[in-house]
């Protein structure tokens, strides 16, 4: 089996490691309906999936912000990430602060445990392209069986080598913990995670860091999982409700 940390688009994919960024099987998207979505920027290239949570914060995952600040920029309010200058466009750069989870460990043994970062950045006005969205809570359930959206700017299919300008959309179904153990083995699927899979539908390169939407709040951000981004394996996500008091001790 071979899998793939969906990690930053400059490291280069290599059997037997796990890594996340892409969605497979998608359409293209209005941001006006993801407004919560962003570009996280390495030097100006989008690099991964952000979620805006405030006028000042938005959410990652750890290994897409392993940088400093100063390398980072955020982007919000275009369909287009190669879009940086438009009516609802908002281009902070460079970030002010990046807080990454303390125990977050690059171990794919262990399923790249605490996979989420904090970003810090100066105020963006809302408009209808730029939202936050809410934090799902243990109250809202496991979401096990939901209908889910998930959105980014990855790669679109495994022969390509491009990322799409365009945003793309796709529905997921979560599954249980349980069933994703079963293909990625117990030491990989923590309580921490939330796993997705649909036949034809996949998260992949360009996508760690973006967000799986259910009921309208945000479930999941993506972290890894099969280095092609083959159906037949889950997507693995960060659990938000799992970490959602990390989250808020680092919002203020």
């Amino acid at each position: 089996m071979k899998t793939v940390l969906l990690l930053c688009l400059a490291l280069a994919v290599s059997a037997g490691q796990e890594v996340g960024s892409k969605i497979i099987g998608g359409e293209n998207a209005n941001i006006a309906n993801h407004n919560y979505q962003a570009s996280l920027r390495l030097n100006g290239q989008h690099n991964c999936g952000a979620v805006m949570l405030s006028s000042t914060r938005a959410l990652s995952a750890a290994h897409c912000a392993a940088s400093a600040p100063n390398q980072y920029s955020i982007l919000a309010g275009t369909s287009d990430h190669a879009v940086q200058t438009c009516a609802t466009c908002a281009l902070r750069n460079p970030l002010s602060q990046i807080v990454r989870h303390p125990g977050f460990a690059n171990n794919p043994a262990a399923g790249y445990p605490n996979d989420i970062a904090v970003l810090w950045f100066n105020s963006i006005a809302t408009n209808a392209n730029i939202g936050f969205i809410g934090l799902a809570t243990e109250a809202d359930g496991n979401f096990t069986m939901a209908s889910c959206v998930i959105t980014g700017w990855g790669l679109t299919s495994t022969d390509s080598t491009q990322l799409p300008n365009s945003l793309q959309r796709a529905a997921i179904t979560v599954i249980s913990n349980n069933e994703c153990a079963a293909v990625w083995g117990t030491a990989r699927i923590r309580d921490e995670h939330i796993c997705a899979q649909s036949p034809g539908v996949t998260a992949c390169v360009g996508d760690a860091g973006g967000p799986m939407v259910c009921d309208s709040l945000l479930a999941g951000v993506f972290s890894w999982g099969e280095a092609y981004c083959a159906d037949q394996f889950p997507a693995v996500y960060i659990r938000i409700s799992h970490h959602r008091d990390w989250i808020l001790d680092n919002w203020r």
